[in-house]
């Protein structure tokens, strides 16, 4: 059996994508960094959590309810 940190999310997958799981691996941000973004989000600041992590703000203004 092997341990949860050798298969992401504990799933099978094919040897062909284990280069791309590497990259994935090595690229995500620490667990304290999410928590951080994750607080500042549910406490309304939008702007600090995006700032914190790697993400692109999407918004379609026409479809906010204040538009």
């Amino acid at each position: 059996m092997e341990d949860a940190g050798s298969i992401p999310a504990g799933l099978p997958f094919l040897d062909r994508e284990l280069p791309l799981w590497r990259k994935i691996r090595a690229e995500m941000p620490s667990p304290a960094l999410v928590a951080a973004a994750a607080s500042a989000r549910a406490s309304g600041d939008w702007r600090a959590a995006a700032s914190l992590l790697p993400v692109t703000i999407d918004i379609d203004l026409a479809a906010a309810p204040f538009a």
